[in-house]
């Protein structure tokens, strides 16, 4: 090192170290030339003993190999404590994965893709991989995520039908009870009112007796209708269906699919109140948030199946029909 720092450079002229500092560095043949020659001399009266020196030496490298120890103890430590809910990464050869590549030319900008194959594992911790379009790629176990597929049926087979026992159906009422049973079945029902409750409700009963009836039906009252006060029933999703997300700048959002004839069915709802600061954003980033707040809630139905958000505002379109300049609808 020190005859390459010494050595002139064939462009400047100078060796390197002069070229830095100014001046030739003094090496190891210098000072011992100087010492053979007479030019400087090395004082004795300060140097130590070879036993001295020795018993120093042997006392700074028992202290060297204690720090060592104490160092070693703290980093398993440190591991440890790093470690804690960490799970070591297992993957096998035919497993399906996904993997993690670059969306664009910015490499902060990744998603992932597949599913992949695994076709070979070479080494300890790397797979050599086989994406969708045939390429291979050999990539760290860091860039790979295990792939666990939906179920879209499940078929169960079954010797004997009757092994379900037989099947009984609840049957319909269907018949019209008068307002006198009613009125019987009601009051025997309102044990827990007082006398004067009591008397009010006889009251109404007997005031309004054209309107109570054991039959299901619309009021008499124009545009009263029974929809008004059924709650809506959630229906189980069909993971082979698309979905239909309405969403609005609310906050709000409602998940939903079509079933035979295009008819909706309503799968799931989901809601959130917005803060001081959030009321105040613009519409387009309320119906952004709603967007990602729906799609992170229903993420495990989701996540995997074509989706349609349908919204009822016109402004969220521009995300997908221009290039916003604002960093924060962007991200």
């Amino acid at each position: 090192m020190f005859a390459y720092r010494k050595v002139p450079h064939s462009t400047t002229g100078v060796s390197p170290y002069q070229l830095v500092y100014g001046w030739l560095p003094n090496g190891p043949l210098k000072l011992l030339k100087e010492v053979w020659t007479g030019d400087k001399e090395i004082s004795t009266g300060s140097s130590k003993s070879i036993e001295e020196y020795l018993r120093d030496l042997t006392e700074k490298l028992k202290r060297l190999i204690t720090w060592q120890e104490e160092t070693e103890k703290a980093q398993a430590e440190y591991a440890s404590r790093y470690n804690l809910r960490s799970r070591e990464k297992r993957l096998a050869v035919c497993d399906q994965v996904l993997v993690l590549i670059p969306s664009s030319s910015h490499k902060l900008l990744k998603k992932w893709t597949g599913p992949a194959s695994i076709i070979e594992l070479p080494r300890p911790h790397t797979a050599r991989v086989k994406m969708e379009d045939g390429s291979e790629k050999e990539l760290h176990f860091n860039k790979l995520r295990p792939y666990i597929a939906r179920i879209e049926q499940i078929g169960l087979i079954f010797d004997q039908y009757d092994e379900f026992g037989e099947l009984h159906y609840a049957p319909t009422d269907t018949v019209e009870l008068d307002f006198n049973d009613i009125y019987n079945h009601v009051m025997d029902s309102s044990s827990g009112l007082e006398n004067s409750q009591k008397h009010q409700l006889a009251d109404l009963l007997s005031k309004f007796s054209d309107v109570f009836s054991s039959v299901p039906g619309s009021a008499k009252v124009k545009g009263h209708l029974e929809e008004l006060v059924k709650m809506p029933f959630l229906h189980t999703p069909d993971l082979s269906r698309p979905f239909l997300l309405f969403t609005d700048a609310s906050a709000a959002a409602c998940l939903a699919q079509h079933i035979d004839h295009m008819e909706e069915i309503p799968i799931a709802f989901f809601s959130k109140k917005l803060t001081l600061a959030q009321m105040k954003w613009s519409t387009i980033e309320r119906e952004a948030f709603s967007v990602l707040e729906a799609l992170r809630k229903f993420d495990t139905w989701i996540f995997g199946s074509q989706i349609q958000v349908i919204s009822d505002h016109d402004p969220l379109t521009y995300l997908t029909n221009s290039a916003p300049h604002s960093a924060k609808l962007t991200r």
